[in-house]
């Protein structure tokens, strides 16, 4: 895949675009980097090949993705103007490679990390998580060894935050079914499951759930819905910071093997039953 960009000062817009580029059509990409009038007219007018964040021109059939022209006044669906990664993302998102492989929960997930850096392209907010790309700017005094190090970065970055939505999209799915089996404010599961926003909305108070063979964790929910560091249901005081022998003479549980210094997560090693027991105490007492 050859793809045309502006040399200079590299930005996350065009950075990132790429990177969808790549991760979704093909892990092969043959970056050229120029401001020269004839080579960007000549692949402008080629179709096979793409042009991003420069040449004053945007026409998805012929794969242009700039909007630095006056006239330029795409929106994406959320109703901010669109930046090259906002476009070359609305170019490929309805595609089959991108509906086969990715669920609604990462489409969202994709199209806001997008709409954040075409927001801080075109001034609107500063996205500091991509702040990074930037500072690749300055790695050497070799442009396009800088390019080819934020490139890089940004590829296992994507790939990171990817991981990271596809975990999360899968936690959301099973938290939705233990939901369904929730009693006295215990969220139970037979599989590991993190606090989610869909969790903190209901009136429930504690997680229960494995980290391993034989160990169970108890976990508050937030106080209100954002997954922030609030405890909705602390284990007791003098438990924190405390752990095996100490922490199980103070409990009085001989099972458990951990309590965080804040409270918000407690260990049981035992059977589920025995966590169980565990967090209900933990309930009565808040």
């Amino acid at each position: 895949m050859k793809i045309i960009t502006h040399d200079g000062q590299f930005h996350p817009d065009e950075i990132f675009a790429i990177v969808l580029l790549q991760h979704f059509f093909s892990p092969h990409v043959d970056v050229v980097r120029t401001r020269d009038e004839e080579a960007l007219k000549e692949a402008m007018e080629n179709p096979d090949i793409f042009v991003v964040d420069v040449g004053f021109h945007c026409d998805y059939d012929m794969k242009n993705f700039d909007h630095h022209f006056s006239e330029f006044k795409k929106m994406n669906s959320r109703g901010n103007m669109m930046s090259s990664c906002g476009l070359v993302w609305d170019y490929i998102k309805d595609s089959y490679l991108v509906r086969s492989y990715c669920s609604d929960h990462l489409i969202y997930k994709i199209e806001e990390f997008c709409d954040k850096i075409d927001r801080q392209d075109n001034g609107v907010d500063y996205f500091p998580e991509v702040s990074f790309i930037s500072s690749f700017n300055n790695y050497s005094e070799y442009p396009k060894v800088n390019f080819e190090h934020a490139f890089d970065a940004a590829a296992n970055y994507f790939q990171c935050l990817m991981n990271a939505w596809t975990k999360q999209d899968k936690n959301n799915r099973i938290m939705q079914l233990a939901l369904k089996e929730a009693k006295d404010g215990i969220i139970f599961c037979e599989e590991h499951i993190s606090v989610t926003k869909l969790a903190n909305a209901t009136d429930n108070k504690l997680i229960v759930s494995p980290r391993k063979e034989g160990e169970w964790s108890i976990v508050t929910l937030n106080e209100g819905l954002e997954i922030d560091f609030s405890s909705r249901c602390p284990a007791p005081l003098s438990w924190r910071g405390h752990q095996k022998e100490k922490l199980q003479g103070i409990s009085g549980f001989p099972q458990l093997e951990f309590c965080h210094k804040t409270g918000f997560m407690s260990i049981v090693h035992g059977t589920k039953e025995e966590a169980l027991e565990v967090a209900k105490y933990i309930i009565e007492i808040n």
